[in-house]
C-alpha cells in the first residue's frame, strides 16, 4: 500500500452575510482507493460531494464526512455555515488530512466590506497570518494563503477581523426628502401679503 499524498488541496471560504460558503478540493496524486473522514461543522447545510467530478451521496456519521472509495483522484465537497463567524471576525482552522503538495486557502469578505485596520505594509492586526496575496474583483477584498510541500497534521489557522462599511445612500435621499418637506412647509405657512388699492 503507497502512502496517500495529495497534488493539492484547497480551502475557499466566501463570507456571503452570516453564512459562509465553505468549497474545499483534494487532488491526490495518483488515483488510488480512499478510506477517510473529515470533521464538518455542527451547523453545515447543502453539503455536495464530487469524487472524480460525479456527484455522489455524501455518508456523514457524528459530524465527520465519510469517503471509503476505490480509484479515486479528485474530491470535491461544499456547503454552508456560520460556525466560523462571531459577528464580523472569521476564525477558521484546517488540519491537513495527507502530506500535500500545494496548499491553498483563499478567504472573500463580504461585498463592501474592509479590514477592522488596514493591511499597510503587509501587517494588520485585523488579518493574521500575512497573507500572500490581497486582491479584490472591484466588489469584495480577497485574501490567499499558498504553502508548499505541508505534512499530514499541520493545520493552519486563519483570522480576519472586518466591518462593512455603511450604506449611506439611503440616509443621504432620507435627508434630502426631510429638507424639501420642511422647505414646503414653511413655504406654504408664509402668510400672504395683500396689496390694498386706494
Amino acid at each position: 500500500c503507497t502512502a496517500q499524498t495529495l497534488e493539492s488541496n484547497t480551502h475557499d471560504f466566501n463570507i456571503v452575510y452570516d453564512r459562509v460558503l465553505v468549497e474545499s478540493e483534494l487532488v491526490f496524486d495518483v488515483s488510488q482507493q480512499v478510506n477517510f473522514e473529515l470533521d464538518l461543522p455542527e451547523d453545515y447545510s447543502g453539503l455536495s460531494l464530487y469524487v472524480n467530478d460525479d456527484l455522489k451521496e455524501p455518508v456523514i456519521e457524528n459530524n465527520k464526512l465519510k469517503l471509503l472509495y476505490d480509484s479515486v483522484k479528485k474530491i470535491k465537497f461544499d456547503y454552508l455555515t456560520d460556525e466560523l463567524l462571531d459577528k464580523d471576525i472569521f476564525l477558521a482552522n484546517i488540519v491537513v488530512p495527507f502530506d500535500t503538495g500545494d496548499f491553498r486557502i483563499t478567504v472573500t469578505l463580504p461585498e463592501e466590506a474592509v479590514l477592522e485596520k488596514p493591511l499597510g505594509n503587509g501587517i494588520s492586526g485585523s488579518i493574521y497570518p500575512k497573507p500572500n496575496k490581497a486582491i479584490t474583483d472591484g466588489k469584495s477584498l480577497i485574501f490567499e494563503w499558498d504553502k508548499h510541500n505541508i505534512t499530514k497534521g499541520d493545520d493552519q489557522a486563519i483570522f480576519i477581523q472586518y466591518r462593512t462599511k455603511a450604506d449611506y445612500g439611503f440616509l443621504l435621499w432620507s435627508f434630502a426628502l426631510i429638507i424639501i418637506g420642511l422647505l414646503m412647509y414653511i413655504i406654504s405657512r408664509k402668510p400672504k401679503v395683500e396689496t390694498v388699492v386706494h
